[in-house]
């Protein structure tokens, strides 16, 4: 990974990058807020990737200023570039999937955008449902604060913006900070290695949602059913 990055990026770079399918970032709001933070910072670049690349999202670089700053990877291996980036800025309003996985695990401080879309694919999702105290038990609830506090400052390191402005400044501070950076992908990190790593947890939140899935079913039928011919106790 530190070869790849010496061969293709300069060394003073601040990479940044969404990891996935091209038509994420085919987003006005996410393309708004990256050529925000690529015009505030004259050394950071952009990383995206994909098959081959799809026209509208390079015209919405070039209408934006930044198409010289945006560098197309082509298909590549996302757990090596998962390490080789410095900040990864999930997708909005259709946030990234595995490849959000495989960046915090990496250890690679991210940035997540709460949008409804993202509610359901979404590792923030994971992440807030934990610390809001809507899943897990009351143990899993507390180890998650506590991974996600920074140790010194106390400060909250699971960067879920809510607004286009919040979204930036993090980035921000990522980029201006490298010791917040590391606390921020570090935590991550901790997060998937306690929760998500282990497949008894994932198969506990997949079977909850097939469930859900099933209840609902059931309930939409249940309505389209006459009164008179449904069965009753």
């Amino acid at each position: 990974v530190a070869a790849l990055r010496r061969e293709k990026f300069s060394c003073d770079s601040v990479i940044l990058a969404s990891i996935g399918r091209p038509q994420k970032i085919e987003s006005v709001p996410f393309m708004n807020v990256l050529a925000r933070i690529l015009h505030a910072n004259a050394n950071a670049i952009f990383l995206w990737f994909g098959p081959e690349e799809l026209s509208p999202v390079r015209q919405m670089m070039r209408e934006r200023g930044i198409s010289d700053r945006c560098l197309f990877q082509g298909w590549v291996d996302g757990k090596r570039y998962a390490q080789l980036i410095d900040v990864h800025l999930d997708s909005f309003p259709y946030a990234m999937g595995l490849s959000m996985h495989e960046t915090m695990s990496a250890g690679t401080a991210s940035v997540w955008m709460e949008t409804r879309e993202g509610e359901a694919v979404g590792i923030s999702s994971d992440v807030q449902s934990l610390l809001l105290g809507e899943s897990g038990t009351k143990a899993d609830q507390e180890t998650a604060r506590a991974i996600f506090r920074h140790p010194e400052t106390g400060e909250n390191l699971a960067l879920l913006a809510r607004s286009e402005d919040e979204y930036v400044a993090y980035v921000q501070r990522l980029i201006d900070d490298e010791a917040f950076r590391v606390a921020v992908g570090t935590a991550g990190q901790r997060f998937m290695q306690r929760f998500m790593h282990d497949p008894r947890i994932a198969a506990a939140a997949l079977s909850k949602h097939v469930l859900d899935v099933i209840a609902a079913c059931r309930s939409n039928l249940q309505d389209e059913i006459p009164f008179e011919n449904r069965a009753h106790p």
